[in-house]
């Protein structure tokens, strides 16, 4: 019980501070497409946005959780 606690507390952390850097941590506001659709996941191809914005984000991502492990 006071592990699931913890890991909990530790993914609410991560994701307030992800949204603090990023102003969401929804795909469809950070990329601005909808990729659950055809038509997005052909904008995002066509924009490149998994190799150019996305790689912004997971690395946020990864820098957030390496600070949360004690």
């Amino acid at each position: 019980q006071a592990e699931r606690e913890k890991t909990y507390e530790a993914g609410g952390r991560l994701i307030r501070e992800f949204v603090a850097r990023n102003g969401s941590a929804c795909c469809r506001d950070l990329l601005g497409v909808d990729l659950s659709t055809p038509e997005g996941r052909k904008q995002a191809r066509e924009m490149r946005l998994t190799r150019t914005r996305c790689v912004k984000f997971v690395r946020d991502a990864v820098e957030i959780a390496a600070a949360l492990v004690p």
